[in-house]
């Protein structure tokens, strides 16, 4: 007789129980009648068929062929479970058996149940995609009669839709085949709808005009770097003034830097019209709506200017690329890199995949790709570390002397923006922050302009930062001074050179100012344990000070007393202290 399809060996990458069926249908296909085989074909996966074959005896011959087809590594298995005994005396029921219990033992219930329970629908996955992957993770949970009555709660709880989540929510005497029914239904009204938007048609977005609004915000025009005006709501004055904040947690731009260890080239992907890619639910609308000369408009899409704004938007974008390595996400700064060439253009492929398929919007203009050098959240960044970039320092280099005290917090706020770069800065900044104390009267002499001369200079004269290393060596460097304290964050180079990681630098409270000299050096390095926490937890480090009472005092075996100051306590790190 005919032999249809072809047993492969067993690839050790691929599930024993999957492979196991697909030899049963292979086995089903060539002994049964014809309609069966046809199915049993299908299932195996092969579609070749393969004429002249020998023909197999049922029961024989199916260990025999099995123990042929099943790889060298599988045979080798199989013979050292049974050793002294042969594979060939073992019927295939007890090989496969064998093997099965080696290879996959029965899982805990208990966690396949939590597995079941903590699975929730991807942002890019379907409905019935999700359906599939739930009931593959029942398989072992013996869930009995209360399958289908599980299954109902996880598609209603984990399907990551408020629009069809409260549709499910809303129905009476909900089934699982229901709730499948209105879910498929109401995902493909949405995908259908949006193919007959984008179809021969460039989509636009346009503001709805109303007659009446308890929300009108009045509109501020904001420049854009090309000369163009976005106007924006100001919305402080109605909705930000009531609403909670999403306060989704964004990551921090040195905790993103962390992560660029080893990497050569770099993409930036710019989102066109960022925030405004995200469609508003009706309930929502009336609450964006802006008093413009032309009379009162809503926007239809998320605006710029309200509070939760960039939560929301983080929070998408986040979802978009869940489970893609080497992909920096900050609201809507993304970066993308990889430790290889191939390792970066596969993540990029899978990004740009993931945001044609739900219609993201790029500004082609001002994407770079695979570039060795480029500038992103404000710093330019190569595979040698970060700097500063001269145009955005531009602003502050060519900042006039302040003639008040809000011109004066103005400039220490952008100056302490680039604090990681300057070294004792809360030091060289002790005049002007005199300025700032309360009940002062504002008068600016030659001491103030040298110390606001100077840190220009030091701004413009700043250190190059290395990407942090966590197989490099760590140096803490801490002083203080009668008027702040300051340490540097480095690592030791293969050269033997120490190369800056970050800069840090506060200044002191009044009550701190009358702290001893040992307790200033010691809150120092205090302060720079607690400020550069997410570098040295988890890693040794060594402490270089000028203050040589203090080494004493912080040697590894010696204890301190309880009841000392929390300013000279030490805190739970591996460090030594030279």
């Amino acid at each position: 007789m005919p032999t249809y399809g072809k047993l492969d060996s067993f690839d050790e990458s691929e599930d024993w129980a999957q492979y196991v069926e697909r030899m049963e249908h292979y086995f089903n296909a060539n002994e049964i009648d014809e309609e069966d085989q046809k199915s049993d074909i299908f299932l195996s996966n092969v579609w070749n068929i393969i004429f002249n074959a020998n023909e197999i005896d049922e029961e024989d011959q199916k260990s025999d062929i099995f123990l042929s087809v099943c790889g060298k590594n599988t045979y080798k298995l199989i013979r050292d479970l049974l050793a002294p005994a042969k594979p060939g005396t073992k019927s295939l029921a007890d090989l496969t058996k064998l093997v099965k219990d080696h290879r996959d033992p029965v899982p805990s219930e208990i966690i396949q149940r939590f597995k079941f329970n903590s699975r929730t629908r991807h942002s890019d996955e379907s409905v019935r995609t999700f359906i599939a992957a739930l009931r593959s993770l029942t398989e072992h949970c013996n869930y009995g009669d209360t399958l289908n009555a599980m299954l109902r709660d996880r598609l209603v709880v984990g399907i990551k839709s408020d629009r069809i989540q409260r549709r499910l929510l809303a129905e009476p005497n909900l089934t699982f085949d229901k709730a499948l029914e209105i879910a498929t239904a109401m995902e493909t009204a949405e995908k259908n709808a949006q193919d007959i938007q984008a179809s021969g048609t460039n989509a636009t977005f346009q503001k709805q005009q109303v007659e009446f609004s308890d929300w009108a915000a009045p509109i501020v025009p904001v420049v854009k770097e090309n000369g163009s005006i976005r106007i924006c709501g100001d919305y402080k004055v109605t909705v930000n003034a009531v609403s909670k904040l999403d306060n989704y947690p964004i990551p921090k731009t040195e905790d993103l830097y962390a992560t660029l260890r080893g990497r050569q080239e770099y993409t930036k992907l710019d989102l066109n019209q960022a925030y405004q890619q995200i469609e508003l639910d009706e309930d929502s609308i009336r609450y964006v709506t802006i008093n413009t000369h032309k009379g009162l408009f809503r926007y239809n899409r998320l605006p710029y200017g309200v509070a939760y704004s960039p939560g929301i938007f983080h929070r998408t974008l986040e979802n978009v690329v869940q489970g893609i390595s080497n992909v920096l996400v900050r609201v809507d700064d993304i970066l993308i890199t990889g430790k290889t060439r191939e390792e970066h253009l596969n993540t990029l492929s899978e990004v740009l995949s993931r945001f044609k398929r739900i219609k993201i919007r790029l500004k082609k203009q001002k994407c770079v790709f695979m570039a060795e050098e480029v500038v992103y959240l404000g710093f330019k960044i190569n595979k040698h570390g970060i700097y500063l970039v001269e145009s955005k320092i531009e602003a502050i280099d060519k900042a006039p002397s302040p003639t008040n005290v809000t011109e004066l917090k103005a400039y220490l706020g952008m100056l302490n923006y680039y604090n990681k770069f300057l070294a004792n800065l809360s030091h060289l900044l002790k005049p002007l922050h005199v300025l700032l104390q309360k009940d002062t009267k504002w008068s600016w002499e030659k001491e103030q302009e040298k110390a606001f001369i100077e840190s220009k200079q030091l701004l413009k004269s700043a250190s190059v930062l290395v990407h942090f290393d966590p197989k490099k060596k760590l140096i803490l460097a801490c002083d203080a001074s009668p008027y702040g304290v300051g340490a540097v964050l480095s690592h030791k180079m293969d050269d033997g050179s120490d190369k800056p990681i970050a800069y840090t630098s506060r200044t002191l409270t009044s009550a701190e100012k009358y702290y001893s000299v040992l307790e200033k050096e010691s809150l120092a390095i205090i302060f720079g344990i607690k400020k550069f926490h997410q570098y040295l937890y988890g890693h040794p480090i060594t402490i270089i000070t000028d203050h040589k009472p203090i080494i004493g005092l912080f040697l590894e075996d010696k204890p301190i007393p309880t009841t000392t100051a929390s300013r000279i306590q030490k805190v739970g790190t591996d460090f030594s202290c030279i």
